[in-house]
């Protein structure tokens, strides 16, 4: 198996097939890197070109709060012009 972390905590954990119904297993070093366990919730995204994102519901929805929180400051960053 190739294996590939950076800075960042990402790593490639292998592959997986799309079985006959679409399903596909999500490596045990992936599960057990991301806390997914049986009955986990994700999000699938398209990405387009062919790639698609897993997100734990529980990372994203993390995400959307902390990003909720500072959308006020988000706006001013985005409205102000780069320098």
């Amino acid at each position: 198996m190739i294996k590939h972390h950076n800075k960042h905590g990402e790593e490639f954990f292998g592959t997986a097939t799309v079985g006959e119904r679409g399903q596909i297993v999500v490596p045990i070093k992936a599960r057990k890197a991301s806390g997914l366990k049986p009955g986990s919730q994700v999000f699938v995204f398209g990405m387009g070109d062919g790639m698609v994102c897993i997100a734990s519901f529980t990372s994203l929805k993390k995400f959307a709060s902390l990003f909720s929180k500072r959308l006020d400051i988000i706006r001013k960053v985005l409205k102000t012009p780069a320098h």
